[in-house]
């Protein structure tokens, strides 16, 4: 009996472990960001109950459906200002929302559970940094975005289509929780799938 208990626990280790190989998921840090290219990679964070990702799609490919350039930005805390970073973080949000201007595409914002209430969501997207203009690094890219997800969980996967997997979460807000959060925040885009 302990030999069949020890085997089914290291297969359930297996299981949920991050793998390697070709096929593995590009997994992004907490406080980094990730950019890729390759037609098969897929994305992916994990984080703690108050951490947030975004992952911008964009060059989409529509004899396949895939986007050529996809970026993964991990946030600790689902904070950009205080970050070691900072700076970084909000130059490359800058570039990817001109990029989303001119060549379109979609993003995907995965709020911690610990964001369970539409109003504690909105908050975390309409963060300002501490800078003479008020500037929402969040809420800008995604008024930049053509259209926008925004789900709820500890780990998304990302698939070069855009296609979505979340666990330990309620995944994609509902329609009606989706509106509420975009009128927070001033959303008036698009906030359908692509």
């Amino acid at each position: 009996m302990p030999n069949v208990l020890s085997s089914l626990a290291t297969r359930l280790i297996s299981t949920f472990k991050p793998q390697d190989g070709p096929d593995a998921p590009q997994w992004v840090a907490a406080k980094e960001a990730r950019t890729v290219t390759d037609p098969h990679a897929v994305l992916a964070a994990r984080g703690e109950a108050n951490a947030s990702v975004i992952c911008v799609l964009t060059d989409r490919n529509y004899a396949d459906g895939h986007y050529a350039s996809r970026t993964m930005l991990h946030l600790a805390d689902s904070a950009i200002d205080g970050c070691d970073n900072a700076d970084e973080q909000c130059r490359l949000i800058e570039d990817l929302a001109d990029r989303l201007t001119t060549f379109g595409g979609h993003v995907i914002v995965m709020l911690g559970s610990l964001w369970e209430s539409d109003k504690s969501k909105a908050l975390v997207l309409t963060q300002s940094l501490n800078t003479a203009v008020q500037y929402q690094p969040i809420t800008e890219l995604l008024q930049a975005a053509p259209s926008f997800e925004l789900a709820s969980g500890k780990e998304i996967r990302v698939q070069p289509d855009g296609t979505m997997t979340i666990r330990d979460g309620a995944g994609p807000l509902q329609a009606e929780s989706l509106e509420r959060v975009s009128q927070l925040c001033d959303l008036s885009r698009d906030t359908t799938h692509f």
